[in-house]
């Protein structure tokens, strides 16, 4: 949960396997994730390979239909979208894409989404690149810890400890 950058149903291909194939989503996992590993994402696995296939909207909406009601009907749970995600995948506007389909946990600094995990593992010297300050920093660190106490996570005192003296050394 904390560790997506977005949504968890948007990275879940497989979605586009009965679309597409299982043999291609393999295939593009190979040539545009796997080899790719060092290059951060930028935008939601589902939007790349709506892309990378080129599948339309009503393509799409049709299978989307077919999961659903197949979901109703046996009670399975696969992954399906809602009307609404649907609109922000296919709006055209990456910009609108990622922040609203992003994950309610990542900070996001208008040109990329970080995890409380990759900031928890940054110095001051990186904190001060994503350039949104040690204040938003200090808000988005503390609201984090709030959200994983109120569900219960469990994490060691020095995980936050650690991020909040990296944070301090911006203020000086």
């Amino acid at each position: 949960m904390f560790d997506f950058l977005f949504l968890p149903q948007m990275d879940d291909s497989s979605f586009l396997d009965n679309i597409v194939g299982a043999d291609k989503t393999s295939e593009f996992f190979s040539e545009q994730i796997e080899s790719k590993k060092d290059k951060k994402r930028i935008v939601p696995m589902i939007y790349h390979m709506i892309e990378y296939f080129d599948i339309s909207k009503d393509v799409f909406v049709k299978f989307n239909n077919q999961e659903r009601k197949y979901n109703e009907e046996t009670g399975f749970g696969s992954v399906t979208y809602t009307d609404e995600e649907i609109e922000v995948l296919f709006c055209g506007d990456e910009k609108r894409i990622i922040e609203e389909l992003r994950s309610p946990y990542t900070l996001n600094n208008g040109k990329e989404l970080f995890t409380v995990y990759e900031i928890s593992r940054m110095d001051a010297n990186e904190l001060k690149k994503i350039g949104v300050g040690s204040e938003k920093l200090e808000e988005y660190v503390d609201w984090i810890q709030s959200e994983m106490d109120r569900m219960g996570y469990s994490y060691t005192e020095d995980f936050f400890i650690k991020m909040r003296t990296e944070i301090d050394k911006l203020k000086k």
